[in-house]
């Protein structure tokens, strides 16, 4: 399958101002812009760099999944010619772009998209493959499984380290930065959701405060992780963690909000469902006053 470019004359726009926090501190202010692919049923979007480029997925008109990237107005559908049902998770200064697809025997299979040409990645002997995250050096995190059960994965480009949270029954290794720390979500006996980072060999546990369910996802340099969270009626937020204190936020048109990217322009994307039952994706800016040019 090949590349198509739409131009983003429909994009929604829905400006906000919210100002929800989960610290003791003067709250962060969190603005929002919708990002909805024309035609689609269905927007995520996953993953965000510095220049405000995004990527995720969109369902089309007809059901059928494809992964995407929206940079300076345009979006460039990206699916992987060996698969079907692509999504794209996570991008680079360079414009690298990870994800993952459906082989034809329906199992998930890593990818790594660059200089215009797909190429599967994933340690050998997995059963399947996915990957979420990608530094500027081309370090990529993500997913897979074997005989044992299900780990995250680091790769260096010539190394694969698998990694296993303390305590877990499923690991996955989600947003990385330029430091090559990377955000952790695990499970516990229980099938409990948990966020940690992994830095040095050492793990270090991040759950966001009263949530019954954690998802970390990205992080920038600065070491700010953006996440999904879950309350006690099983309704998903959005948070951010930004100097060791927890915010929490939500999309102001949104029944459920999800948290995904982040980037060192402070600058986050993600997803959020509205009332009406619709998936749209967002991205959006955060600070005491924020003044990052929106993408």
């Amino acid at each position: 399958m090949g590349r198509c470019k739409l131009r983003l004359g429909l994009l929604v726009v829905v400006p906000a101002l919210v100002s929800l926090s989960l610290a003791a501190e003067a709250p962060l202010k969190f603005k929002f812009t919708t990002v909805k692919v024309p035609k689609a049923q269905k927007t995520d979007v996953y993953g965000i760099n510095d220049s405000g480029a995004v990527v995720g997925a969109f369902l089309d008109r007809r059901g059928v999944q494809h992964g995407f990237m929206l940079a300076d107005g345009t979006v460039t559908t990206l699916d992987d010619p060996k698969g079907s049902q692509t999504t794209c998770s996570g991008i680079n200064a360079s414009g690298a772009i990870v994800g993952f697809y459906f082989t034809s025997e329906i199992v998930l299979q890593a990818f790594e998209y660059k200089a215009g040409k797909f190429k599967d990645i994933g340690p050998p002997g997995a059963s399947l493959s996915q990957a979420f995250g990608i530094n500027d050096a081309g370090h990529i995190t993500g997913t897979f499984a074997d005989a044992a059960g299900s780990h995250g994965f680091l790769w260096n480009g010539s190394v694969y380290k698998t990694l296993d949270a303390p305590g877990s029954v499923d690991t996955e290794a989600i947003g990385i930065n330029n430091k090559n720390k990377v955000t952790v979500l695990w499970y516990d006996s229980n099938f409990v959701a948990h966020a940690s980072t992994f830095s040095h060999s050492k793990y270090k546990q991040i759950d966001v405060p009263g949530a019954t369910g954690t998802y970390a996802a990205g992080l920038n340099d600065a070491g700010d992780v953006i996440y999904s969270w879950v309350d006690s009626a099983n309704v998903f937020h959005g948070a951010l963690r930004h100097n060791g204190k927890y915010y929490n936020f939500d999309h102001p048109k949104s029944s459920q909000t999800y948290g995904n990217g982040v980037n060192n322009q402070n600058a986050i994307a993600g997803s959020f469902v509205s009332d009406s039952g619709s998936s749209r994706g967002f991205v959006g800016t955060y600070g005491l006053s924020p003044s990052v040019a929106l993408h």
